[in-house]
């Protein structure tokens, strides 16, 4: 199996609109997928898992929680929800730039499961999650992670150094993203992500993919709890450092 040989796809879902997607083989530039809408989901996925044989899907919504932690939070989010107010706090990063929320307030749900049939419903034929198989990613299947890209763009944002507080970028306009998309060039974000937030959602989703493939992001977290793949950056200790903390008085 050469990295190559993986088609990755980076899905960000909305339950009342067509969803972001932008989907590419490894090692190339993917594309912008239009689709009319989140009915049209299932029979894409489907098909995808039809055509590829090493095939990567990163999808931007909650996948998976641990019932003893309860039916609304998950302790990874409550880490990132205090690492963004610190860095909110000390001016690094705009009010409501990004938001991690409980993963019972997230609203898709619906969309989730009827679509990927995780964590409740009907899989599409052959779709798994990356941990559930020994192997990934050297053996062929259909696997999918979860992503956060407004973390991502955080950590990239930090990472990069820049001298102002990334602004909040859901509803911006395209000279807006066109901005956070050149303050971040070493990230190489295309012009075409940033059509509008959800595309560049999609983007950064399939990014990551692309980047966890080449170890250069990893699941955070244990991803049966509920974590996402998120790139290596020098927060990445305080991150760790946080979580450790908090499983503490969650595993009590």
């Amino acid at each position: 199996m050469d990295q190559h040989d993986w088609m990755i796809v980076g899905i960000d879902p909305a339950p009342r609109k067509p969803p972001g997607v932008w989907e590419g083989m490894a090692g190339t530039k993917p594309q912008l997928k239009e689709l009319k809408g989140p009915g049209e989901l299932r029979a894409y996925v489907e098909q995808l898992i039809k055509d590829h044989a090493y095939l990567l899907i990163a999808w931007d919504a909650p996948l998976a929680f641990k019932q003893e932690y309860g039916y609304s939070d998950r302790p990874f989010d409550v880490v990132m929800r205090r690492f963004v107010a610190e860095k909110v706090k000390v001016g690094r990063l705009q009010r409501g730039a990004v938001s991690v929320r409980p993963f019972s307030g997230c609203p898709h749900w619906a969309l989730t499961c009827a679509v990927l049939g995780i964590p409740f419903g009907s899989r599409p034929r052959g779709l798994r999650m990356a941990w559930e198989r020994d192997g990934f990613p050297y053996n062929e299947g259909a696997y999918l992670v979860e992503v956060h890209p407004a973390v991502t763009l955080a950590l990239w944002w930090l990472e990069a150094g820049c001298n102002k507080a990334m602004p909040r970028y859901k509803g911006a306009s395209i000279e807006q993203l066109k901005d956070i998309a050149r303050r971040l060039r070493r990230f190489k974000i295309p012009i075409a992500a940033c059509k509008n937030d959800d595309a560049l959602d999609a983007w950064v989703a399939w990014r990551m993919g692309a980047d966890m493939l080449t170890g250069d992001a990893c699941w955070f977290d244990d991803p049966k709890e509920g974590g996402y793949v998120l790139p290596f950056t020098a927060a990445q200790n305080d991150i760790l450092d946080k979580l450790e903390r908090i499983l503490k008085k969650w595993r009590r």
